[in-house]
């Protein structure tokens, strides 16, 4: 028998072996080879190499999921765009761009995008400027969230221009941030404007301040500190926010919507949140005249006591603990019997409105004698 078995597995393979070589659509055959090699269906990676020809400068690379770094290779998962940032040595400029060999017409940009599609090779090379020409550094410098500014920026620029003519350049856009033009240095000195030197030392900064923003919390019907008016915090994009606790009365507090993150900060732009809450209603629970056994609650597998409030749609489970010799005989939600109950030992309660939920047992025995009271109507007697 275990012959037989051996020989259908191996005749089921040559099958299977046939039928991926003998497959004429490649992505069922690409999947076939893959499911017998095992493989997973996770996305592809690639190799992305890079580097600079020659000499005059630097060549970094960044991608999602990969800092900016001058370390070649780096892998890439398919569809992900590298972005390739070349930065000239002084009296240097881009020469050209060049994938696999082949020169990017027209490129000669400090940077470049790439769709990774396989294993790709991105080079940059730099050629000297010519006579009459400069080179010139452009940084950029965001306020700390503390106020100030960095000793390093947080982007630099290097451009070229003809020596003795005003340098150019251009403002960034930064999320949160507004560029302050008063605070424009050009070789040490605060002005907007300046000339270009033969020496290629010449240095334009920019300064960027953080905006001022609003941030608006509405209570929807809640308080804070007995206020029901909105509360709205002022603050510099990026720095601590801090965040009001409001309550309401027979209400649980859910969170805001937006949601706010763990460790909130003034956003990039004028903000509003609102409070979200939950009703909750107030559920008493007792045995009806105190005697025959013990009622308990629970909610989330959590015991609760009576006059505890619970949040609306919670359902609540009570349990019924008869003493020797006594049966339940029913329950009550404020005084009127709940039929679907009948005798049973315990009853789920599905938080709506404020509850008053009693169990009343029963004895056995009729008291002061040893009479056995049967309910057929009630007690499940087989």
């Amino acid at each position: 028998m275990k012959k037989r078995k051996a020989r259908i597995l191996v005749s089921f393979l040559a099958v299977l072996l046939v039928s991926v070589s003998a497959c004429k659509n490649p992505f069922l055959k690409k999947m076939l080879v893959e499911e017998e090699k095992g493989e997973s269906s996770a996305v592809s990676k690639h190799t992305v190499t890079f580097s600079v020809e020659g000499t005059g400068g630097t060549l970094k690379a960044k991608a999602n999921g990969v800092e900016e770094t001058a370390k070649s290779p780096i892998s890439i998962e398919q569809g992900k765009k590298v972005t390739f940032t070349a930065e000239p040595a002084a009296g240097y400029m881009i020469k050209e761009w060049k994938v696999d060999g082949a020169v990017i017409t027209g490129n000669t940009e400090n940077s470049y995008i790439h769709t990774v599609t396989k294993a790709v090779d991105v080079k940059v090379s730099f050629e000297a400027l010519p006579p009459g020409k400069a080179s010139y550094t452009v940084k950029h410098y965001r306020e700390k969230p503390e106020g100030g500014y960095p000793a390093e920026p947080a982007e630099r620029e290097i451009l070229n221009g003809t020596v003795g003519a005003d340098a150019a350049y251009t403002a960034k856009i930064y999320e949160g941030f507004t560029y302050n033009s008063s605070l424009t240095k050009i070789n040490g000195t605060v002005q907007t404007s300046g000339t270009i030197s033969a020496d290629n030392a010449t240095a334009v900064e920019l300064y960027y301040e953080r905006k001022t923003v609003n941030v608006t919390f509405k209570l929807a019907g809640g308080t804070v500190d007995g206020n029901t008016d909105d509360i709205v915090k002022t603050g510099k994009y990026g720095t601590d926010l801090t965040v009001p606790a409001p309550v309401k009365t027979g209400a649980v507090f859910k969170g805001w919507e937006p949601a706010l993150p763990s460790s909130p900060l003034f956003p990039a732009a004028d903000t509003e949140y609102t409070a979200k809450w939950q009703n909750v209603y107030t559920i008493n629970f007792s045995v009806e005249g105190s005697t025959g056994g013990a009622l308990k609650a629970e909610v989330d597998g959590n015991e609760i006591t009576t006059g505890d409030s619970v949040e609306q749609g919670k359902s609540v489970v009570f349990t019924a603990e008869p003493a020797p010799d006594y049966v339940v005989e029913q329950w009550t939600n404020g005084g009127t019997v709940i039929a679907e109950a009948g005798m049973d030992t315990s009853y789920t309660y599905t938080a709506t409105a404020d509850a008053d939920i009693k169990v009343k047992f029963q004895s056995l025995f009729v008291e002061g004698g040893a009479s056995l009271i049967l309910s057929p109507d009630k007690l499940d007697i087989t």
